[in-house]
């Protein structure tokens, strides 16, 4: 049995991030993976940044941002960490891993001439209060911080876990061991003067301490952070305030009054827009002019105006990774030191990028919400602003709530919340100033709502049938009982509604305008069709250890900018889940099928009145390892099964990454018991394959039908091609298989515009695009003339 597949342009990695305040100069990508990036002016005006690398360090000269060039590569130790600080004419480099020390890069000659040596002394440890003596060579180091006095901070190195003290002064390329202090891991940390801030990620707090006698450091406060895995702190210019992150998914960037050591207070938090809703982890800070530059992992950068310490407000973002949203990818470090004011910033998979921000401070907006009635405060009521990128934000339990942006004038926001009339209020924002509000919110009514769901043709009474009414700000969900009637209260205004069972197709009312009690009739059409809006009961039967089937809401999954798991579910379906394999996590390997099979098996379908069934569905397929020279292994199938009979209906191709439809006829003579009948979607991995081996599944659009249909033929397979680079420039570069008929292809954006289209000709192995264009995301679709397409992104 052979399927009809149908191809369809769906982008599943456009993130939520929106750039804003930012111009792009320039971007450098790299064969390896990057670490943390750093700085550097010399006296006569040039900039120079270093980029740490999986395999290295890079020098560039960045003086022209649009034409940056590298000067030196130095090879190091392959480590995944690596991370640079600077001291008048000298660079230090650490890695987390190996043996390299300390990388000294000297830049007094630059850019005519830079040299280097690796400083690997053996240093005599001796510390009573700490209680360790020993000698040890200075071998690794997972981060470093120098003062403005030329005193280096190792952090978290084999020395000691805590803090190494270093003096660059007498020679800078010999550096003179000090001391230590901190019994905590100390994973990063700020230094003014002579106080210390550190970072202690495992003991979840940042500590202080006196360092005017080096000899004897004194802890002299401490605070717990909100998400207890304190990674980064800044202080501000006046060093009143200190600004942290904790390195968890949805965590905050934090401000803390410090001026009173022995009463730290919280002041105010901020997240990103994506972290509220899709997992992002906020990662190294800095403070620079009142602004908070954060690097946010796989949100890429942000600005925050911290002028009012009690009201942090994003107002700038550059998003470096163009991949999906959550765990450790994307920008690892920022740098916004540069006499330029261009910031740099690198990101673990894409490189290096230097930004042009445009500083704007906030405008800002405070007040309460309140019931119109009552005059009692409202928690949780959504205020969003009706233009972007301003956070949506809700009102605290005493109904208070604060917002801002980098925006002036006239704009208007809508205030909601369930069980009451949406709002919406215009108000006239200027930079700097705060505009104090009153939200009055007039309660809805409450009316019975009586529904009896049927069969359409037979019109007996559907029980256990699912009910689902929804609107923005508020969503009921129940089912009938066994009379197929059900009654809720719902408040008045415009519905949607949505009802379905196993065995009937989806019924939809796209308005159900609730005025006062009513009764609704709701008939629904034998048939079998599953969006997974609601729970049917599938059910999932494996012998893999991780990878089982589940019916969510997917996590997009990537191996840079190409999609594992899809970002999304079908779309244009019902509701926003689809049945996936282990969707957990954003790591690639972490969720996928590993070891075995995992079957999704769907509930009992009766065959026997319909003559020529038709199965239907998109799926999601992704095979391969994430090492390229390693042939994938496993596979994605499709069964039928009568109980005493299982049937192969087809196996489906192995590395798609896209939602595709399949259309299979069904022999229905070929099963034993067609009135219980269940469809089966395996997906399997050899048990004893590579662990870096992937395999993903995705369905959605589950549907049967009957009759005979002239469109169902022989699959129409992917075309097979490769477009790089894979960031889009000035120029792209499509190879393909040489085929005996002309190939259409589109260049498409974003927005799913068509901005260029040309001819792949027959007999041509590839061709190279030239077209100036905006920066951003493209799409390249290849198109054949028997209909088959594919997409690249670019």
């Amino acid at each position: 049995m052979r399927p009809l597949i149908i191809y369809f342009i769906f982008l599943p990695f456009i993130g939520l991030t929106q750039n804003y305040n930012m111009e792009l100069m320039s971007h450098v990508r790299f064969a390896d993976d990057c670490a943390d990036v750093w700085g550097y002016a010399d006296t006569n005006g040039r900039e120079y940044a270093f980029v740490g690398r999986v395999t290295g360090t890079s020098v560039f000269d960045v003086t022209d941002p649009k034409k940056p060039v590298e000067l030196q590569f130095i090879p190091g130790v392959v480590n995944l960490w690596r991370e640079i600080k600077t001291y008048k004419n000298r660079a230090y480099v650490v890695a987390d891993k190996g043996a390299d020390g300390v990388l000294i890069i000297n830049m007094s000659q630059a850019p005519a001439k830079i040299t280097w040596s690796f400083w690997h002394p053996t240093l005599k440890v001796d510390d009573k209060t700490l209680g360790i003596s020993k000698t040890v060579s200075l071998d690794r180091a997972h981060d470093l911080l120098i003062d403005e006095n030329g005193i280096c901070f190792l952090h978290g190195s084999n020395v000691h876990q805590g803090l190494v003290m270093l003096d660059l002064n007498k020679n800078p390329d010999v550096p003179e061991y000090i001391g230590i202090f901190n019994p905590n891991y100390s994973h990063g940390g700020f230094v003014r003067r002579d106080t210390f801030w550190s970072a202690d990620i495992i003991a979840g707090e940042f500590t202080v301490w006196d360092l005017k006698d080096k000899t004897k450091p004194k802890k002299i406060a401490n605070q717990r952070t909100g998400n207890a895995f304190t990674h980064s702190i800044a202080l501000s210019d006046d060093g009143a305030f200190a600004y942290t992150t904790d390195e968890r998914a949805n965590a905050y960037l934090e401000g803390y009054k410090v001026d009173n050591l022995s009463n730290i207070t919280l002041t105010d938090r901020y997240r990103s827009r994506t972290t509220q809703i899709r997992n992002t982890i906020p990662h190294n800070i800095f403070n620079f002019n009142k602004f908070i530059i954060a690097a946010y992992y796989t949100d890429g950068f942000t600005v925050v105006d911290a002028s009012d310490p009690n009201h942090l407000v994003e107002v700038g973002a550059y998003d470096t990774y163009p991949a999906g949203d959550g765990d450790f990818h994307g920008c690892w470090g920022v740098y916004p030191y540069l006499p330029s004011g261009n910031i740099l910033a690198s990101d673990i998979e894409f490189g290096l990028y230097i930004v042009k921000p445009t500083y704007k401070h906030a405008s800002y907006l405070q007040g309460l919400v309140k019931d119109s009635i009552s005059g009692i405060a409202i928690p949780d009521a959504l205020i969003q602003w009706d233009i972007i990128p301003f956070n949506a934000v809700k009102s605290l339990n005493n109904g208070s709530f604060k917002t801002g942006g980098a925006y002036e004038g006239a704009t208007s926001l809508t205030i909601s919340k369930a069980g009451y009339e949406v709002k919406h209020l215009t108000v006239n924002l200027n930079t700097g100033l705060i505009i104090d509000t009153t939200v009055l919110l007039k309660p809805l009514k409450a009316f019975t709502l009586k529904t009896l769901v049927i069969d359409a043709i037979s019109k007996q009474p559907l029980k256990n049938t699912n009910i689902l009414l929804i609107r923005p700000e508020e969503t009921i969900s129940f089912t009938t009982g066994d009379n197929g009637s059900a009654t809720v209260v719902a408040h008045e205004g415009k519905w949607q509604l949505y009802s379905g069972d196993w065995g009937h197709q989806y019924k939809k009312l796209d308005v159900l305008d609730i005025a006062g009690t009513q009764d609704l009739t709701i008939e629904l059409l034998k048939g079998y069709e599953d969006n997974f809006l609601f729970n049917y009961g599938w059910t999932a039967q494996s012998t893999a250890v991780a990878g089982i089937w589940g019916r969510t809401e997917p996590l997009g999954t990537y191996i840079e900018d190409k999609a594992i798991n899809p970002e999304y579910d079908l779309p244009d379906d019902y509701g926003d889940q689809c049945m996936i394999t282990g969707n957990g996590t954003t790591a690639v390997t972490a969720g996928d099928v590993d070891g075995g099979y995992t079957r999704l098996i769907s509930p009992a379908i009766n065959l026997t009145s319909i003559s020529k069934p038709f199965i239907h569905f998109a799926a999601w397929t992704a095979r391969l390892n994430i090492f390229d020279t390693i042939p994938a292994g496993g596979s994605f199938k499709i069964f039928i099964t009568s109980g005493s009979d299982t049937l192969l209906i087809d196996t489906l191709p192995g590395n798609l990454s896209a939602w595709t439809f399949y259309h299979f006829p069904i022999d229905k003579s070929t099963l034993k018991n067609q009135s219980n009948v269940s469809i089966i979607f395996e997906a399997s991995e050899p048990v004893n394959i590579d662990a870096r081996n992937v395999v993903e599944f995705g369905i959605d659009g589950f549907s049967i039908t009957d009759g005979t249909t002239t469109t169902v033929q022989t699959a129409v397979h992917p075309i097979n091609f490769k477009v790089y680079p894979t960031l889009m420039y000035d120029r792209l570069t499509i190879q393909s298989e040489p085929d005996a008929l002309d190939r259409k292809i589109e260049l498409i954006d974003q927005m799913g515009r068509k901005v260029y289209e040309t001819t792949f000709y027959k007999n041509q192995a590839s061709m190279t695009i030239q077209k100036d264009l905006i920066s951003g995301i493209y799409f390249v679709k290849m198109t054949a003339k028997n209909g088959a397409s594919d997409v690249r992104r670019c």
